[in-house]
């Protein structure tokens, strides 16, 4: 493989079924789900790594190599109305801080955490 007509992808994907506590945590709010159409929530998550494969592609004329993480919704919790905006704060505040990371190294160049 051609190191000038490699590029690597990247793909996320989310495993299948929640673990009970992310059940029981869902359970809870069931009829608000079901009456409340066109219902938003929020929830915060914790993510663990299940596994990652990659593999290598040909598009047209150049290879690449696909890598694939697969991750698990390891525990949930749905944030209670009066408790949203919390949650809302919190998750500008982080995008904020992922956003103005990729205008002050647009290319990686300083690569991971600085």
């Amino acid at each position: 493989m051609d190191a000038e007509q490699s590029t690597p992808e990247f793909k996320t994907k989310l495993a299948g079924a929640l673990r009970k506590s992310g059940r029981e945590a869902l359970e809870e709010f069931g009829e608000k789900f079901f009456t409340e159409r066109g219902g938003e929530w929020v929830a915060v998550v914790r993510l663990t790594h299940k596994e990652r494969t990659e593999r290598v592609k040909t598009d047209e004329e150049y290879d690449y190599v696909e890598k694939t993480a697969i991750l698990r919704v390891e525990d949930l919790e749905v944030m209670p109305e009066e408790d949203a905006h919390t949650a809302y704060a919190l998750m500008a505040r982080v995008r904020d801080a992922r956003k103005a990371k990729e205008l002050a190294d647009p290319d990686g160049l300083f690569g991971g955490d600085r």
